[in-house]
This record gives structure tokens, C-alpha cells and sequence, in this order.
């Protein structure tokens, strides 16, 4: 144990200088590497220059006993033995430490709290900042949800939202209305074809199923339906982006009431048309049998076949009653062309028809009549035009009317014309005249049937009953034909039939 003893007495002084050389080496390079780190790793440098103050409390207590234990052993003189082991300089390393322990604390509240508070603020802000967020994006996706609830319920029509599998999934409160399900329960949930089976009468879409029905609005036809309740409904399915489906349903009962009262109202309309062509015809035909009579026998009254009347006025009455009872007659034999007209009742014997015969049959009839009138009648083009295929009767008679027009309205010394010409849409017949002419209005009016014309002032001097023109628009048209009217005030007027190169054997009534 001698020799131990000595051996630590020798080698423990040798220690401390050893030890602090150590320290020494290791203070330095603290303080080199504490130059060397930036301003940015200020925690690293913080660690660094802690360490550093604790390796000088280190240097400081191992110099203070190295000398100490030196001195005791020899190895320095006595008197620093005797100078450090007062008792005041014995608690220099322990305050020494103390002083170290303060620094280092501050240092650490100093640099390392702070931030670690300041972080702390930053996360506790992060996270109110990220509450607030959340909370307005919230707030803003309750007001979208209430804006796009208000939107839906604010359409007219009903809306239902159904998914992949055709279930409804939502539906606004007008749908309920339009679409409803039996007993007023509610439809979320329910198959597509279930409502529909619930909710519509069948017969009203040829009797389909309601899987076909399905299969057709998902095509993207809009269709039709009555409801159980009887009424009235259009379906428009679409499907939108989110493989959604999107069905509409818009209440039509109110459309569908108005188009039974149109047809209704039509049908009624028809039938009186009916009722009063079939009138006119029963009194046409019922007044021409006394009017035959009445024309005859004034005849043969004018004419003084059974000898001379004894007073000239008697034979003047004749006269009148003659040309009264004709004009009657062409009357009533008008009404009964506008009835045929309007009740479809004319059939067209079609054959070919030469312009010139027909030119001078008609002018033939009406020439001693126009020269008694003063006035030249001529026809043109008759060589030059094909014959054309059309019925002779009803040509006959629209000649005869349109001539027959232009001779009552046309001053002495006027001219009619009878102009027959091929064109790219048939064979146009044209009558002119050099008479008053007639205005937009009139021409308007003398076209249409006879429950306008007593708007236009066309009997003038009990001239005519205003239906020629109405009955040769009728004729042409039975022939699939045309008729243009042209005329000016004080300039004539020009009329023009087209026959077409080819036309129907009879008329059809929906054509008038």
C-alpha cells in the first residue's frame, strides 16, 4: 500500500496539468467553432457557447487544485499551498460553479425559452388561424347549401337527384306536387321504375311498361304522361357529371286543358262549317227551283210571246224582274260553289285543255256582253302555250268569273286580256283589265270566303256579290295551283292562275 501511496502522490499533481491542458485544447476549440457557425443556427452556437463556459469552469478548478496539490507535494513552493488553502480561497470554486450554473441558465432562458415560447405562439396561432379557416369554409359551405336549397326549391318545375343505381336520392318540395307517390309518401329512396308505377296512369303512353318508359327518358326524350290523379305532366331526365341522374318534371295540366278546349273549339268550328255549307246548299238549291220559274215566265212576259201589254210600264216591270231574278240566280250559284269549295266536295275531272278553244268558248259567251259595255276583249298567246291538264268546267268558270269581273268594273273604251304563257311552274293564265283597280285591302278581303267580303264595298251599282274571286282561289287550289292578284287605284288589275305541269284528280279539305 507504500508503494501505491507514493505512486498516486507523484502521479496526482502530474494529473491536474494534464487535465488542464486537455480543457485548454478544449475551450479553444469551442471558441473556434463557435466563429465559425452562422447567425442562422443559433441553437447549435447556443449548445457551443454553453459548453465553452462550462470547459472554463472545468480549466479553472483543475488550475486551482493542480497548483494546490503541487504545492503540497512539492512540486511548487509551500507557499501556494499555504495562499490557497485558506479558507476564503477554498470556496473560490465552488463559487466558481455557482457563477457557471447561473450563466448557463441565463443563457439558456436567454436564447432557448424565448423561442420555444415564440414558437409555442406561433403553433397557437397556426392552429386559431386554421379554427378560423375551417370555421369559415364551413360557414361559406352552409350558405352554398342554402343558396343551392333555395335555388332548387325556387324552380317552378319538380327536380329529383337519383344516383348510379336510379334511387332517388333528394327532390325539392315542388316535385312532391307534380310527381307524387301513392298515399303522399315520401320518394327518397324509391326505385325509378317503382315511382313511376306509383305515380302514372300507363294508358296515356301507349300502355309501355314502366321499365320502358325508364329506358325512354334515359335516352333523352321528353315525355309526356298522365298522373293517377289525372293530371298532366312532362319528364326530361339528363345525367350529370357525377354519374348522377338529374329528373325533371314540369306540370303541363294546365297546356294540355287548353289544347282539349283548341281542339274542342276546333271540332265545333268544323262542325258549324258543316252545318252552314250544308245550309247554304239546301237553300241554294231550294231557291233556284222558284227562281227558274220566275225567271222564265218574266222572260216571256218581256218578250210579249202572248201578246202586247196594254200599258209600256208592264213591260218595263218584265225587264226589271228579269234582270233581278238572273242576278239572284248567279248569286246563289256562287253560294253553292263556296259551299262545295269549303266542304271539299269538288272532284276535278282532269284532260287536256287547249288554250284556244277555252280562250274563245269564254270570250264567245261574254263578247256580246262587253261590246254592250263598249269595251275590246282579246286573247294572246294561245298558239304559243301546250295544252295544259285541268278540269274544263272549273277552268270555264274561272275565266268566265275573272272576265266576267273585269267587264262589270271596267269604264267604256277599256281593254281585257286574256294572256296564256309557260313558265318553270306550269302554264300561267293572266286576265287584265284597264279598270278602277283595287287596293291591298280589298284584294285581301275579295280573296277570302264570303263572311269577310261585306267589309269591302264591291257591289258597287249592284255590280256583283264580291265571291268571284274567292271561288277561283278555291278552284286553283283544288288544281294545287296558285292565284296572284296585282292591282293599283285608277291603274287595272291583273289576276294570274298558275297550273301546276301536274295536279291531284279532287280536292282536299284540309288544302282549303
Amino acid at each position: 500500500m507504500t508503494v501505491i501511496d507514493d505512486l498516486f502522490n507523484h502521479i496526482a499533481p502530474f494529473t491536474y496539468w494534464v487535465i488542464v491542458a486537455l480543457w485548454t485544447v478544449i475551450l479553444l476549440v469551442f471558441f473556434r467553432k463557435y466563429g465559425r457557425i452562422g447567425t442562422e443556427e443559433l441553437a447549435l452556437k447556443t449548445l457551443v457557447f454553453v459548453l465553452a463556459i462550462d470547459a472554463a469552469r472545468t480549466l479553472f478548478e483543475n488550475l486551482y487544485f493542480g497548483v494546490y496539490f503541487n504545492s503540497l507535494y512539492g512540486w511548487l513552493p509551500a507557499a501556494f499551498h499555504r495562499f490557497l488553502s485558506t479558507p476564503t480561497l477554498l470556496a473560490l470554486p465552488k463559487l466558481v460553479n455557482i457563477a457557471t450554473a447561473i450563466i448557463v441558465l441565463l443563457v439558456l432562458i436567454r436564447r432557448w425559452f424565448p423561442e420555444v415560447e415564440h414558437e409555442h405562439r406561433q403553433l397557437q396561432r397556426a392552429l386559431t388561424a386554421s379554427e378560423h379557416e375551417a370555421a369559415e369554409a364551413q360557414a361559406r359551405e352552409t350558405a352554398m347549401r342554402s343558396q343551392f336549397i333555395d335555388a332548387i326549391e325556387s324552380i317552378p318545375d319538380g327536380l329529383a337527384l337519383l344516383d348510379g343505381n336510379m334511387k332517388v336520392i333528394a327532390t325539392n318540395r315542388r316535385m312532391e306536387t307534380v310527381l307524387p307517390a301513392n298515399a303522399g309518401r315520401s320518394v327518397i329512396g324509391l326505385d325509378l321504375q317503382d315511382w313511376l308505377e306509383q305515380a302514372i296512369d300507363f294508358s296515356s303512353v301507349g300502355n309501355m311498361t314502366a321499365m320502358q318508359l325508364a329506358v325512354k327518358l334515359l335516352s333523352g326524350a321528353p315525355v309526356e304522361v298522365q298522373l293517377v290523379d289525372g293530371s298532366w305532366a312532362m319528364l326530361t331526365h339528363r345525367q350529370s357529371s357525377s354519374d348522377n341522374h338529374i329528373l325533371v318534371a314540369t306540370d303541363i295540366s294546365g297546356l294540355k286543358e287548353r289544347e282539349q278546349d283548341a281542339i274542342e273549339a276546333r271540332r265545333i268550328a268544323e262542325e258549324a262549317n258543316q252545318a252552314k255549307s250544308a245550309f247554304l246548299a239546301n237553300m241554294s238549291h231550294e231557291l233556284r227551283t222558284p227562281l227558274n220559274a220566275i225567271i222564265g215566265f218574266s222572260d216571256i212576259m218581256r218578250q210579249e210571246m202572248f201578246g202586247a201589254h196594254s200599258r209600256k210600264e208592264y213591260r218595263e216591270y218584265a225587264d226589271d224582274i228579269y234582270r233581278s231574278g238572273n242576278h239572284l240566280l248567279q248569286v246563289i250559284e256562287s253560294i253553292l260553289d263556296l259551299a262545295k269549295i269549303e266542304s271539299g266536295h269538288v272532284e276535278l275531272k282532269l284532260e287536256p285543255i287547249d288554250p284556244a278553244g277555252i280562250a274563245e268558248e269564254v270570250t264567245g259567251l261574254l263578247f256580246n256582253e262587253a261590246a254592250q259595255r263598249g269595251l275590246a276583249i282579246s286573247s294572246h298567246g294561245t298558239k304559243d302555250c301546250p295544252a295544259f291538264l285541268a278540269d274544263r268546267l272549273c277552268v270555264r268558270q274561272m275565266l268566265i268569273n275573272l272576265v266576267g269581273n273585269a267587264i262589270k268594273f271596267t269604264p267604256a273604251g277599256g281593254r281585257i286580256r286574256i294572256r296564256f304563257a309557260t313558265q318553270q311552274e306550269g302554264v300561267t293564265v293572266a286576265v287584265e283589265d284597264t279598270g278602277p283597280g283595287m287596293t291591298d285591302a280589298q284584294i285581301d278581303a275579295l280573296t277570302q270566303p264570303i263572311a269577310i267580303t261585306d267589309r269591302v264595298d264591291i257591289a258597287r251599282s249592284n255590280r256583283g256579290a264580291g265571291m268571284g274571286l274567292s271561288i277561283v282561289k278555291g278552284l286553283i287550289e283544288a288544281h294545287d295551283g296558285s292565284m296572284s292578284v296585282s292591282s293599283k287605284p285608277n291603274l287595272g288589275t291583273k289576276v294570274v292562275l298558275t297550273f301546276p305541269s301536274q295536279v291531284q284528280p279532287s280536292i282536299d279539305q284540309a288544302a282549303l
